[in-house]
């Protein structure tokens, strides 16, 4: 990744010992994320969290906001971040006073078996009772538009920890703006992120059969599929360069477009629509 002089570029440090009780207390970060609180860094008075001193998963970070963004979703805007040589993904502290913050697992997750539909419930959903019970109808369509980004993108770290929902005062649930897309793209296929995850793409990977079924009980998601299917490399990157106002060296880029080309490949192998049900 080539800095440019216009490039938007935050040097940044280790602040957090200079945080006083006040200001922690007015992050709302709850309990189970204290320990967001060990990476925050302040900018012109707002508090940016920082991780992945890594370009490579920094620019994933910047490539899975694009995305999200593209599709509708309520996503962090990342952030270039300078940590002594490193660059960093810097994204604002999102929580706010009034919500309640809680893991996927407590209201998406499928306790009662440990399968394939057990696992995959933790992105899209299919424990409904829960959703309803907390006015939670609407979403539907947001778990099945961050499962198609994480296709998309190769994604093998969607676990609980990082994606979650939140509850307004009157009960209606929603997900909180989405982050860590960093494992995506992954160059080593026997990874940690892709042997110990349980995420669509790790399972579309063993077995191309299981987004079959998942499409024919959402077929929505064939459509948001297909939309970022849409998107070419050069697109999201050339995109991003303008905004943030960099250049991507070439071997990032050719990897990127291969990376892409394989992910396409695996997705286009499916022949998805024998898998719906008469009349989609």
């Amino acid at each position: 990744m080539i800095i440019t002089e216009k490039s938007k570029v935050y040097p940044i440090s280790f602040s957090q010992s200079f945080l006083t009780e006040d200001e922690i207390s007015s992050l709302y970060i709850p309990k189970r994320y204290t320990n967001l609180i060990a990476n925050i860094t302040r900018l012109n008075g707002t508090f940016y969290h920082f991780k992945f001193p890594s370009e490579r998963f920094m620019i994933n970070e910047l490539i899975g906001s694009y995305l999200a963004k593209r599709i509708n979703l309520d996503t962090v805007d990342y952030e270039i971040g300078l940590l002594k040589e490193s660059y960093v993904a810097l994204s604002k502290i999102f929580y706010e006073e009034g919500y309640q913050y809680f893991s996927s697992k407590s209201f998406l997750a499928n306790k009662e078996r440990s399968s394939y539909i057990s696992g995959v419930s933790k992105f899209t959903g299919l424990k409904i009772g829960n959703l309803k019970s907390v006015r939670g109808e609407s979403i539907f369509d947001d778990i099945l538009k961050l499962t198609a980004v994480d296709l998309k993108m190769g994604q093998c770290d969607r676990h609980d920890g990082n994606l979650q929902v939140r509850i307004d005062k009157v009960g209606t649930i929603s997900l909180a703006p989405i982050y860590d897309y960093g494992c995506s793209y992954m160059e080593d296929r026997n990874s940690v992120h892709y042997r110990d995850y349980v995420n669509p793409f790790v399972l579309v990977r063993r077995n191309p059969f299981h987004l079959g079924r998942l499409v024919r009980r959402f077929p929505k998601l064939w459509d948001y599929i297909q939309f970022l299917h849409s998107i070419s490399m050069e697109e999201i990157l050339g995109d991003i360069e303008s905004q943030k106002l960099i250049n991507f060296e070439d071997d990032e880029i050719e990897y990127y477009r291969n990376k892409q080309l394989e992910i396409d490949g695996l997705l286009d192998k499916i022949k998805i629509k024998r898998f719906f049900r008469k009349g989609n």
